[in-house]
Protein backbone atom coordinates (compact mmCIF):
# COMPACT_ATOMS: atom_id res chain seq x y z
CA UNK A 1 0.00 0.00 0.00
CA UNK A 2 1.40 3.48 -0.85
CA UNK A 3 2.78 5.51 2.08
CA UNK A 4 0.18 8.28 1.51
CA UNK A 5 -2.67 5.81 1.84
CA UNK A 6 -1.19 4.42 5.05
CA UNK A 7 -0.92 7.91 6.55
CA UNK A 8 -4.48 8.79 5.59
CA UNK A 9 -5.72 5.53 7.12
CA UNK A 10 -3.88 6.22 10.38
CA UNK A 11 -5.26 9.75 10.58
CA UNK A 12 -8.81 8.57 9.98
CA UNK A 13 -8.47 5.91 12.67
CA UNK A 14 -7.12 8.49 15.10
CA UNK A 15 -9.52 11.34 14.33
CA UNK A 16 -11.67 12.27 17.32
CA UNK A 17 -9.80 9.98 19.70
CA UNK A 18 -8.70 11.50 23.02
CA UNK A 19 -5.41 9.64 22.73
CA UNK A 20 -4.56 11.58 19.55
CA UNK A 21 -5.27 15.07 20.87
CA UNK A 22 -1.88 15.84 22.41
CA UNK A 23 -1.15 18.54 19.87
CA UNK A 24 2.25 17.27 18.81
CA UNK A 25 4.83 14.62 19.51
CA UNK A 26 3.76 11.20 20.70
CA UNK A 27 0.02 10.92 21.46
CA UNK A 28 -0.82 11.03 25.16
CA UNK A 29 -3.03 8.06 26.05
CA UNK A 30 -6.16 9.38 27.71
CA UNK A 31 -9.32 7.53 28.75
CA UNK A 32 -12.52 8.08 26.77
CA UNK A 33 -13.51 11.70 27.37
CA UNK A 34 -15.18 14.68 25.70
CA UNK A 35 -13.13 17.66 24.56
CA UNK A 36 -14.21 21.08 25.71
CA UNK A 37 -12.98 24.67 25.77
CA UNK A 38 -12.48 26.53 29.04
CA UNK A 39 -14.77 29.53 29.49
CA UNK A 40 -13.77 30.57 33.00
CA UNK A 41 -12.54 29.34 36.37
CA UNK A 42 -15.11 29.54 39.17
CA UNK A 43 -12.92 28.46 42.09
CA UNK A 44 -10.42 25.77 43.01
CA UNK A 45 -12.55 22.79 42.02
CA UNK A 46 -15.12 24.20 39.59
CA UNK A 47 -14.89 25.55 36.04
CA UNK A 48 -17.22 26.56 33.22
CA UNK A 49 -16.56 25.08 29.79
CA UNK A 50 -18.10 25.12 26.34
CA UNK A 51 -19.10 21.58 25.46
CA UNK A 52 -20.98 20.65 22.28
CA UNK A 53 -21.93 24.29 21.80
CA UNK A 54 -23.32 24.76 25.32
CA UNK A 55 -21.82 26.27 28.46
CA UNK A 56 -21.60 23.75 31.30
CA UNK A 57 -20.40 24.09 34.89
CA UNK A 58 -18.03 21.26 35.79
CA UNK A 59 -17.30 20.13 39.35
CA UNK A 60 -14.12 18.07 39.75
CA UNK A 61 -14.78 14.56 41.04
CA UNK A 62 -13.12 13.34 44.23
CA UNK A 63 -11.54 16.56 45.48
CA UNK A 64 -12.54 19.58 47.53
CA UNK A 65 -10.72 22.91 47.73
CA UNK A 66 -11.09 25.72 50.27
CA UNK A 67 -13.99 28.07 49.60
CA UNK A 68 -13.78 31.59 48.20
CA UNK A 69 -17.45 32.61 48.25
CA UNK A 70 -19.31 30.25 50.58
CA UNK A 71 -22.56 31.83 51.90
CA UNK A 72 -21.66 31.12 55.54
CA UNK A 73 -17.91 30.41 55.61
CA UNK A 74 -16.85 33.19 53.25
CA UNK A 75 -13.24 33.11 52.07
CA UNK A 76 -11.36 30.21 53.67
CA UNK A 77 -7.57 29.96 54.12
CA UNK A 78 -5.95 28.92 50.83
CA UNK A 79 -9.20 29.52 48.94
CA UNK A 80 -7.72 32.22 46.66
CA UNK A 81 -4.51 30.18 46.28
CA UNK A 82 -6.48 27.09 45.24
CA UNK A 83 -8.39 29.13 42.66
CA UNK A 84 -5.12 30.54 41.32
CA UNK A 85 -3.61 27.04 41.16
CA UNK A 86 -6.61 25.77 39.24
CA UNK A 87 -6.42 28.70 36.83
CA UNK A 88 -2.72 28.08 36.22
CA UNK A 89 -3.48 24.46 35.36
CA UNK A 90 -6.40 25.02 32.99
CA UNK A 91 -6.22 28.51 31.53
CA UNK A 92 -5.71 28.54 27.78
CA UNK A 93 -6.05 24.75 27.62
CA UNK A 94 -8.36 22.39 25.80
CA UNK A 95 -9.78 20.09 28.42
CA UNK A 96 -11.09 16.56 28.10
CA UNK A 97 -13.90 15.61 30.49
CA UNK A 98 -14.11 12.04 31.75
CA UNK A 99 -17.29 10.79 33.39
CA UNK A 100 -17.33 8.19 36.17
CA UNK A 101 -20.78 6.83 37.16
CA UNK A 102 -22.79 9.91 38.14
CA UNK A 103 -23.42 12.49 35.43
CA UNK A 104 -24.52 15.53 37.46
CA UNK A 105 -24.66 16.62 41.08
CA UNK A 106 -27.74 18.00 42.84
CA UNK A 107 -26.89 21.49 41.59
CA UNK A 108 -26.92 20.40 37.96
CA UNK A 109 -23.15 20.58 37.51
CA UNK A 110 -21.35 17.98 35.44
CA UNK A 111 -19.18 15.71 37.59
CA UNK A 112 -15.94 14.97 35.77
CA UNK A 113 -12.29 14.07 35.87
CA UNK A 114 -10.58 16.79 33.83
CA UNK A 115 -7.58 16.03 31.64
CA UNK A 116 -5.19 18.28 29.79
CA UNK A 117 -3.81 17.34 26.39
CA UNK A 118 -0.43 16.55 27.96
CA UNK A 119 -1.97 13.86 30.19
CA UNK A 120 -2.21 15.95 33.37
CA UNK A 121 -5.25 15.01 35.48
CA UNK A 122 -6.29 18.33 37.04
CA UNK A 123 -8.06 16.74 40.02
CA UNK A 124 -4.86 14.89 40.93
CA UNK A 125 -2.59 17.87 40.24
CA UNK A 126 -4.46 20.03 42.76
CA UNK A 127 -4.03 17.30 45.39
CA UNK A 128 -0.33 17.04 44.59
CA UNK A 129 0.08 20.80 45.12
CA UNK A 130 -1.66 20.68 48.50
CA UNK A 131 -4.50 22.82 47.16
CA UNK A 132 -7.23 20.20 47.60
CA UNK A 133 -8.12 17.23 49.74
CA UNK A 134 -9.72 13.94 48.82
CA UNK A 135 -13.48 13.75 49.25
CA UNK A 136 -15.23 10.60 48.06
CA UNK A 137 -18.79 10.21 46.92
CA UNK A 138 -19.36 6.58 45.90
CA UNK A 139 -19.86 5.25 43.31
CA UNK A 140 -17.56 7.87 41.70
CA UNK A 141 -14.27 6.56 43.07
CA UNK A 142 -12.30 5.44 40.00
CA UNK A 143 -9.01 7.14 40.89
CA UNK A 144 -9.31 7.48 44.67
CA UNK A 145 -7.08 4.58 45.71
CA UNK A 146 -4.71 4.52 42.73
CA UNK A 147 -4.00 8.24 42.28
CA UNK A 148 -5.81 10.62 44.62
CA UNK A 149 -4.89 9.27 48.05
CA UNK A 150 -1.18 8.83 47.13
CA UNK A 151 -1.04 12.40 45.74
CA UNK A 152 -2.66 13.80 48.88
CA UNK A 153 -0.33 11.81 51.14
CA UNK A 154 2.76 13.17 49.38
CA UNK A 155 1.53 16.76 49.63
CA UNK A 156 0.57 16.31 53.27
CA UNK A 157 3.90 14.79 54.23
CA UNK A 158 5.71 17.60 52.39
CA UNK A 159 3.63 20.23 54.19
CA UNK A 160 2.36 21.79 50.97
CA UNK A 161 -0.52 24.25 50.77
CA UNK A 162 -3.37 23.40 53.14
CA UNK A 163 -1.08 20.90 54.88
CA UNK A 164 1.49 23.53 55.87
CA UNK A 165 0.87 22.93 59.58
CA UNK A 166 0.58 19.16 59.19
CA UNK A 167 2.89 16.89 61.15
CA UNK A 168 3.19 13.25 59.99
CA UNK A 169 1.13 11.15 62.39
CA UNK A 170 -0.83 14.18 63.63
CA UNK A 171 -4.17 12.52 62.93
CA UNK A 172 -3.53 9.75 65.44
CA UNK A 173 -1.93 11.92 68.14
CA UNK A 174 -4.31 14.86 67.86
CA UNK A 175 -7.37 12.63 68.00
CA UNK A 176 -6.66 11.17 71.43
CA UNK A 177 -10.40 10.56 71.65
CA UNK A 178 -10.27 7.93 68.91
CA UNK A 179 -11.56 4.46 69.78
CA UNK A 180 -11.85 2.09 66.81
CA UNK A 181 -15.48 1.24 66.13
CA UNK A 182 -16.83 3.72 68.67
CA UNK A 183 -18.46 7.15 68.59
CA UNK A 184 -15.90 8.87 70.80
CA UNK A 185 -14.79 12.05 68.96
CA UNK A 186 -16.38 15.34 68.07
CA UNK A 187 -15.19 18.39 66.15
CA UNK A 188 -13.82 19.98 69.32
CA UNK A 189 -11.07 17.36 69.31
CA UNK A 190 -9.51 18.89 66.17
CA UNK A 191 -7.75 22.19 65.58
CA UNK A 192 -8.55 22.50 61.88
CA UNK A 193 -11.04 21.20 59.34
CA UNK A 194 -8.15 19.67 57.37
CA UNK A 195 -7.03 17.57 60.34
CA UNK A 196 -10.62 16.49 61.07
CA UNK A 197 -11.10 15.54 57.42
CA UNK A 198 -7.85 13.56 57.39
CA UNK A 199 -8.96 11.72 60.53
CA UNK A 200 -12.35 10.98 58.98
CA UNK A 201 -10.90 9.78 55.67
CA UNK A 202 -8.21 7.66 57.30
CA UNK A 203 -9.75 6.28 60.49
CA UNK A 204 -13.50 6.78 60.29
CA UNK A 205 -14.75 6.66 56.67
CA UNK A 206 -18.12 5.30 57.86
CA UNK A 207 -18.47 8.38 60.10
CA UNK A 208 -19.21 6.55 63.33
CA UNK A 209 -18.11 9.74 65.10
CA UNK A 210 -20.77 11.80 63.31
CA UNK A 211 -18.36 14.52 62.15
CA UNK A 212 -20.18 14.89 58.83
CA UNK A 213 -23.50 16.08 60.18
CA UNK A 214 -25.09 16.98 56.84
CA UNK A 215 -23.76 13.98 54.90
CA UNK A 216 -22.01 16.06 52.21
CA UNK A 217 -18.61 14.39 52.69
CA UNK A 218 -17.10 17.44 54.42
CA UNK A 219 -16.56 17.18 58.17
CA UNK A 220 -16.43 19.81 60.91
CA UNK A 221 -17.23 22.63 58.53
CA UNK A 222 -17.27 25.21 61.33
CA UNK A 223 -13.55 24.72 61.98
CA UNK A 224 -10.94 27.02 60.37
Amino acid sequence: MPRTALLIGALLACFGSAACESGGGSPVPLPPCDWSKLVRVVDGDTIVVRLAGEEETVRYIGVDTPETSHPTRGVEPFGPEATAANRALVEGRRLCLERDITNRDRYGRLLRYVWREDGTLINEALLAQGMAQVVTYPPDVKYVESRFIPAQAEARNAGLGIWADWTPGATATEAACFRPGENACDCGDFATRASAQAFHDTHDPDDLNRLDVDGDGLVCESLP
